[in-house]
């Protein structure tokens, strides 16, 4: 049996085939064409993002060059499904809950009819709250305490005081579990 190695062939592309035998007479007619694809490596260093966000977590990955990526998450790696797709090294999930602490994982993606990679490496990520808004705070208007007051944020569980001043650092001085907060010792 003769045989040819494609080297040149790009990693989870379809790709289709045939032979000809050539000989003193001339080229002859085609073999049958049969399709071949090279395989695809796992993506390689997939990091996602600690909290850096409140309206994301970002996953990114070294490239395989493959066409396409499948980005897989789940509260362990037991339990991974896939949530979206990305052509490029990275993939932005913004159906992430916030507070919750997800497992990740990438798989290479080819061509309709060439296998994808086998599952990465996994990697852990969440999404934080945000930063309360609409925060003010009393303006002399009571000789007993400072009154302060925001917007509910999503997801929080409580909040953290902080105070300074003359320009000092801010120190944590209360940990209420509302939005509201009266400082009596101003």
């Amino acid at each position: 049996t003769l045989a040819y190695t494609d080297a040149t062939a790009l990693p989870g592309v379809l790709y289709t085939y045939e032979v000809r035998a050539v000989g003193a007479g001339g080229e002859g007619a085609s073999s049958t064409g049969n399709t071949g694809w090279r395989g695809l490596t796992a993506p390689t260093g997939v990091t996602a993002s600690d909290g850096t966000s409140a309206s994301s977590v970002t996953i990114s990955w070294t490239t395989s060059s493959a066409p396409s990526y499948t980005v897989f998450r789940g509260l362990s790696a037991a339990s991974l499904a896939q949530i979206g797709t990305s052509t490029n090294n990275s993939y932005t999930d913004t159906t992430a809950v916030i507070g919750t602490l997800y497992t990740y994982a990438v798989k290479a993606s080819g061509e309709t009819g060439t296998g994808d990679s086998d599952l990465s490496a996994t990697d852990t990520g969440w999404r934080t709250v945000a930063a309360p808004a609409s925060m003010v705070a009393t303006d002399g208007t009571s000789t007993d305490a400072v009154t302060l007051e925001w917007a509910q944020v999503q997801g929080a569980n409580t909040y953290k005081v902080r105070r300074s001043s003359g320009g000092g650092a801010p120190s944590l001085i209360a940990s209420p579990s509302t939005n509201r907060y009266v400082d009596g010792s101003a």
